[in-house]
């Protein structure tokens, strides 16, 4: 491969890029300048009612007489269709560079397969000639591989501890859900219970909705515990399990929930209540475990990323000589 072929190739990647950058930047300022031209119009149509009202005479705006379209614009007027025009103006200029720069980024994945074309018969040229850089283009290679590998790896664990502290999260909302309900019940059959229509407000609404929001727990606990082990599995592959702590969540068993709902007392209501409470406690706990391993390894995969880039750009340093 010809060195010139490659360096083209690239500078193709490079111009398409910036357009696609450009393109990004563009698109925002040309939705700000839309919504300034509908607001000015918004603004110039008031104005011009309001025109229209203060230079017709009484008599005229009863019989629907028009004013004279040759009187000059109120100065309200004027300014507004200045300021309009001028802004209409800069939109049609921000579309024509979109456009241009939305064609130019259209063709990056084209310009991009050529480039790794490229780039490969240039590395297979270097690697032929048997030279320094030949030795140095394969010693670049492995540890380059080496440092990617390392560099997804903890992007890996990362994604799975954001998505466990989504689902703790989530588990933890349903059973604080299902604790408020909770204290209900228990406040109401302390005070012999809320009256409303034939049944207790504790003993039958507030029940219900109990057992309703912890039904909704069970799947992002399961989603939770899921998550957790994957991420430990995935922390094993990094050489370590980390310190994480894993929720020990004790639901009501099904016989305490007859018990409960078939023979409502503060008993039943305090022993559930104490599982759902001690149950959010290990999930926030574990929930701020995660959240301390995600502190601890963003800057290790900030840095591997890093390291990727400086071997990245040494390798196509290398390969422009």
């Amino acid at each position: 491969m010809d060195l010139d072929e490659f360096l083209a190739a690239e500078a193709a990647v490079a111009e398409c890029e910036r357009a696609r950058s450009r393109a990004t930047v563009l698109h925002g300022e040309l939705a700000a300048e839309q919504e300034t031209c509908q607001d000015l119009r918004r603004r110039l149509d008031d104005a011009r009612r309001r025109s229209t009202r203060s230079t017709g005479s009484f008599i005229g705006r009863i019989f629907g007489r028009r004013p004279d379209p040759a009187a000059p614009p109120s100065p309200e007027v004027a300014a507004l269709t200045a300021e309009l025009s001028a802004h209409e103006r800069a939109m049609q200029r921000l579309s024509g560079e979109f456009a241009s720069a939305r064609d130019t980024a259209a063709v990056l994945d084209e310009s991009r397969d050529r480039l790794d074309a490229a780039t490969t018969a240039r590395a297979a040229a270097i690697a032929g000639s048997g030279d320094d850089r030949a030795r140095r283009l394969a010693a670049l290679d492995d540890e380059l591989a080496a440092a990617r590998r390392v560099r997804d790896d903890l992007r890996a664990v990362i994604s799975s501890a954001l998505r466990a502290v989504g689902a703790l999260d989530t588990a933890t909302d349903r059973l604080g859900t299902a604790a408020g309900w909770s204290i209900v019940d228990v406040a109401s059959e302390g005070s012999g219970g809320f009256r409303h229509g034939p049944g207790r407000f504790g003993g039958d609404v507030a029940g219900r909705a109990k057992y309703d929001a912890l039904d909704g727990a069970v799947v992002p606990i399961a989603e939770a515990h899921a998550s957790l082990l994957s991420l430990r599995s995935e922390l094993a592959d990094l050489g370590g399990p980390g310190d994480l702590h894993h929720p020990n969540v004790r639901m009501p068993s099904s016989a305490l929930g007859t018990w409960d709902v078939w023979f409502d007392n503060t008993f039943s209501d305090l022993m559930v209540h104490d599982r759902i409470t001690s149950s959010s406690a290990e999930l926030r706990r574990a929930a701020s475990s995660v959240d301390e391993l995600i502190a601890e390894v963003t800057p290790s995969a900030e840095a591997a990323g890093a390291h990727v880039d400086s071997l990245e750009h040494q390798r196509s340093a290398l390969l422009r000589r």
